[in-house]
């Protein structure tokens, strides 16, 4: 079981403010949930806590950007995949804990804008593929970001970025019965032509200087570009915020994991120091 310090901190803070001590209890709260509005003193409180969380998944979202680009350079493919994906998914939550959304779960979840006298607000999941964690960061985005978010202003084959990553992965993870590795899949190819390539070394580059991010909507490109560029507008919000995610030291460890020197003038630069 995970203790209260691991979990996160939007969730005890308002589980703690409600006066309920133990997780386990917190769904017999939904009636003091929902009328809980948001003062000035709680509103400040909420937003030590999303600051705290959104630090912490921008963190896990870099972390497993390196350990992705370094696997595919690898010819690790199928499990870049997945690792990709999750960094996409943890800049993903970042961004949207930043843009002042918060998830909390009370049986079924909530959000809650930080906003003053703002109220939680039961989501609607009617699709199954809106369920869980990731499917849930999906429907926040696209039910309050669809006219600012540019990853939302282009699809896939008629798939959003988010929901087809999210595809790619649960095809690698899930529905094939084993890795394909050494093979390349398709998705991959172009960015990694051979085992050992540093091509991907210009693409990363390409892919974050690229104004409109087309490569985000590419099939070929998408699975790295996407990604990347979360993880620059995530970084963005950070600054806004005031905020860094990790020390020195969890930067030089992000470093390590990549089997090429990133040049210094790099975006990768800017994503793996916070700068």
């Amino acid at each position: 079981m995970a203790t209260l310090s691991d979990r996160h901190k939007v969730q005890t803070y308002i589980e703690n403010e409600l006066g309920c001590y133990s997780p386990s209890n917190f769904s017999n709260y939904k009636q003091q949930l929902e009328r809980f509005s948001l003062n000035n003193q709680r509103l400040s409180n909420l937003r030590i806590a999303i600051k705290s969380d959104a630090r912490s998944s921008f963190s896990k979202g870099a972390l497993s950007l390196a350990e992705g680009i370094s696997n595919l350079c690898l010819g690790r493919y199928s499990w870049s995949i997945v690792q990709l994906y999750y960094s996409n998914f943890y800049f993903l939550r970042c961004r949207i804990l930043l843009n002042g959304v918060a998830l909390v779960r009370c049986g079924s979840p909530y959000t809650i804008r930080a906003l003053e006298n703002e109220l939680p607000n039961k989501l609607n999941i009617r699709d199954r593929k809106y369920s869980g964690d990731h499917g849930i960061a999906i429907k926040i985005q696209t039910s309050n970001f669809s006219n600012s978010d540019i990853l939302l202003s282009n699809s896939i084959n008629g798939v959003n970025v988010y929901e087809w990553l999210k595809t790619q992965r649960e095809t690698v993870q899930y529905k094939k019965r084993h890795f394909e590795d050494p093979k390349r899949l398709s998705i991959v190819k172009n960015i990694v032509p051979q085992k050992g390539s540093t091509k991907i070394a210009d693409y990363i580059d390409s892919f974050l200087n690229e104004p409109n991010h087309i490569y985000c909507f590419l099939e070929d490109y998408a699975i790295l570009a996407t990604p990347l560029v979360n993880g620059k507008m995530a970084l963005g919000l950070l600054k806004q915020w005031n905020t860094t995610p990790f020390a020195s030291s969890f930067t030089k460890h992000l470093k390590n994991a990549l089997p090429f020197n990133i040049p210094i003038r790099s975006k990768l630069n800017d994503i793996l120091e916070c700068r």
